[in-house]
């Protein structure tokens, strides 16, 4: 329903793979990435520091709910899309605010976190969420830590990407073992020298 909650904008890059309905993410890993924004509304009552998850068929007016979502084909299409959002804008507004969730995180997990996070902070700006693959377990510690490993290139190639488009400054948050991920990838990037 329209009019329902304040709408949050988020645009994710992920190297997971596809579920088996083909429209969201799993736990296990690609060797590509893929491109997606989703419209996540946050309900009227919303406490701050919290995701109000629905217990059975979600309720716009008591919980998070994805209201929009689109895919696309690939880096072109992503730093088209960024580009639009980016039109019209200024100051603050052209920032970016990347994401990079921790330990144990589901892929909806890590965007209604950064709709909340977006929300409880008034960000302005873009928000990107970058989801690796996270068992979402917390008996597979090893495997997100070995996913870490796997994930450095795909986060440079988005982090390029994002300095390729019209954004005036990108902001990375890393939470718990997405600052692990953060700072391997930065540490990749200046062997480089990039």
């Amino acid at each position: 329903p329209t009019g329902i909650g304040a709408r949050q904008s988020i645009f994710v890059v992920t190297n997971r793979k596809k579920d088996e309905t083909g429209e969201l993410f799993n736990g296990e890993r690609s060797t590509s990435l893929s491109y997606s924004a989703y419209t996540v509304s946050v309900p009227p009552g919303h406490k701050t520091g919290k995701v109000e998850w629905a217990d059975g068929k979600p309720n716009p007016m008591t919980d998070f709910v994805t209201v929009g979502a689109a895919q696309y084909a690939g880096r072109a299409e992503f730093k088209a899309a960024v580009n639009a959002a980016l039109v019209g804008k200024a100051g603050a507004e052209r920032e970016v605010m990347v994401f990079i969730h921790g330990y144990n995180t589901s892929y909806s997990e890590g965007v209604y976190r950064l709709a909340q996070i977006k929300n409880d902070f008034n960000v302005p700006g873009l928000a990107v969420h970058f989801s690796w693959p996270s068992a979402a377990d917390t008996k597979y510690y090893v495997y997100d830590r070995d996913s870490i490993a796997l994930s450095r290139d795909g986060m440079q190639t988005m982090l390029q990407d994002l300095a390729d488009t019209n954004v005036s400054r990108i902001i990375l948050v890393g939470h718990s073992m997405g600052t692990y991920l953060t700072v391997e990838t930065l540490r990749q990037m200046s062997m480089l020298g990039d």
